[in-house]
């Protein structure tokens, strides 16, 4: 009865706090003159009301987390490290004799066959309840697709998956290795030494990742736990559909095999093509990449297709408000690639902490646009006039870099713990909506890390890629990260930037790749998870530190940061052993 009463009073404390969040700003500012104010007397107002109700709310909701069941974490000795691969046995500086690339490419639909019937939850928005959706905007698609890369060199294949998702844990991420190193086992492949599985980000597709299900759903399932655990039972809760993820690990398998089964041999091409006026950065300081990056595979077989690997960093939002599955403009770009160069396309996301797309750049057929029956379909027309105009640009227009791609590749990951800080995460750890590998010590809420991984590949003497598990500042990849006049907390960010530790090469980012930890935010500019309740007091939208409420906390950057520079000195090192 004790634990019962004490999960009830768990519950009650949790809508008092949606209901202090909601009404927070209101009475905030109330009765304080800050339109009077200079921007300094400002900024330093609001940090101290978000300072104070930081504190107070950390505290209200660690205590609502600690009501919740114990969930039993495994400690660091006993976490099992399962289908990590820590890719390349050799680095190379050259490429091998005879050596030359090889690339096949393989895309599967992963929306199940009974969507109309049941539903299935999509991602992209918070929900209070289950929300299902039972329609796919039609003539789109979820899927994903696998391209099959070797240097030739007899070191194996390394595999790029891009799945049309909102994100994917880490957890499922070595889920998807599983079932595709057995499938390519039971195929006779044996070779594969790096799978990776980068999501486009889209806000509109099926939920692979849980922050999609419904809160009221899994606080109650957890609830039902709890009971059962006091009877000596076991409650399994989980914010994923099973039917949906085990179609998706089967078909990332088969898309997977039948990639390594076409490759063929051919070159590879690395060009950068503008884009800077199809972007918008809502967030200060204002630094992104401005390109689309390709990887352009030419099979030497004059009637094979071209296999294109698409980066750029945006966010697909697009179809957010309208109740249709849809890949919003990567799953575009694919269409129009294939009708317009006949060419296969991944896509994968890039470094896009809050870049989001400018339409002002686009032409297109006003009439037809307002042809269309309503705002979904309208919507749906312009993603796919956001996809064609990428394409065209890539076919047509002069890169402003482009260089042919040495064949030998070298790949390296490394895993990271990383401590949780933010009271928000920790809340739902505690109600089973994450679904990363957690690991604790002592079972304490000050004491859970998350473990995930940071990749680097090396794509001949010219190109690297960091593969990121999450959605990165650009800042912290090509620099201009605030020092401390400028930032939150008044310290400078001790780091040098991505792009100065690969190594001289060229380098492009795969964000949310091999796992979702949600935003990476600098540690000297990491404000408050609640601070965009506040913006109005700091600086308005393009500085309201939203990206902090969807982070695993303060001392995330410097983690991924300081793993990604021990990476890189790691591959440097062995080239000169």
């Amino acid at each position: 009865m004790k634990k019962s009463i004490r999960i009830i009073t768990a519950v009650i404390l949790a809508l008092c706090m949606c209901a202090a969040c909601a009404f927070a700003p209101v009475y905030a500012t109330a009765g304080v003159p800050i339109s009077a104010q200079s921007d300094d007397a400002k900024m330093k107002f609001g940090k101290g009301v978000i300072k104070a109700f930081g504190f107070a709310a950390d505290s209200l909701i660690t205590g609502v987390a600690k009501l919740f069941p114990r969930i039993d974490w495994p400690t660091e000795q006993e976490y099992k490290s399962e289908n990590f691969m820590p890719g390349s046995e050799i680095i190379r500086t050259e490429a091998a004799e005879n050596a030359h690339w090889s690339v096949g490419f393989a895309s599967e639909s992963i929306i199940p066959e009974d969507i109309g019937e049941v539903g299935y939850v999509r991602a992209g928005n918070f929900h209070i309840k289950e929300e299902l959706t039972y329609k796919v905007m039609e003539g789109d698609d979820q899927c994903i697709k696998a391209v099959a890369l070797s240097d030739g060199s007899g070191s194996g294949t390394v595999i790029f998956c891009s799945l049309d998702a909102f994100g994917i844990s880490g957890t499922n991420v070595r889920n998807i290795r599983a079932a595709i190193l057995k499938a390519a086992a039971d195929s006779g492949i044996r070779d594969i030494i790096s799978i990776n599985v980068t999501v486009t980000h889209t806000h509109s597709a099926l939920d692979t990742h849980g922050l999609g299900a419904g809160i009221l759903n899994l606080l109650g399932d957890s609830i039902k736990a709890g009971f059962y655990r006091l009877v000596g039972k076991e409650y399994k809760v989980s914010s994923l559909n099973e039917n949906l993820m085990n179609n998706l690990f089967g078909k990332a398998a088969k898309a997977a095999v039948r990639a390594c089964q076409s490759m063929q041999t051919g070159s590879l091409r690395f060009s950068a093509f503008d884009i800077a006026d199809m972007l918008y950065d809502k967030q200060f300081p204002l630094v992104y990449d401005e390109n689309v990056n390709v990887i352009k595979f030419t099979p030497d077989s004059e009637s094979a297709r071209d296999i294109w690997l698409v980066n750029m960093g945006c966010h697909p939002v697009r179809m957010t408000s309208y109740d249709y599955v849809c890949s919003d403009y990567p799953e575009a770009i694919s269409r129009f690639a294939d009708s317009m160069a006949n060419a296969d396309v991944a896509f994968y996301q890039g470094s896009q902490l809050a870049i989001t797309k400018d339409d002002s750049a686009l032409s297109y057929d006003t009439d037809e646009y307002e042809r269309q029956p309503d705002n979904a379909r309208k919507a749906f027309f312009l993603l796919n006039e956001f996809g064609k105009e990428i394409v065209s640009r890539i076919m047509h227009n002069d890169p402003v870099e482009s260089f042919l791609i040495e064949p030998y590749l070298n790949i390296a990951h490394k895993e990271i713990k990383i401590p949780v800080t933010s009271s928000l995460i920790l809340l739902i750890s505690k109600i089973n909506m994450l679904n990363n590998a957690v690991i604790s010590n002592t079972g304490k809420l000050n004491d859970v890390k998350v473990v995930t991984e940071i990749g680097y590949c090396e794509l001949g003497g010219r190109l690297a890629i960091a593969l990121v598990p999450g959605e990165i500042d650009p800042a912290i990849i090509w620099g201009g990260v605030y020092g401390a006049d400028k930032s939150w907390n008044g310290t400078d960010w001790e780091f040098e930037p991505f792009s100065e530790m690969a190594c001289g090469r060229k380098l492009i980012v795969y964000g949310l790749t091999n796992d979702q930890i949600g935003y990476i935010v600098p540690d000297n500019d990491f404000a408050h998870p609640f601070a965009s309740l506040f913006e109005d007091l700091i600086g308005g939208s393009r500085n309201k530190h939203y990206e902090e409420m969807i982070s695993l906390g303060k001392n995330t950057a410097s983690a991924v940061t300081k793993s990604f520079s021990d990476l890189t000195d790691e591959v440097n090192s062995q080239k000169f052993d």
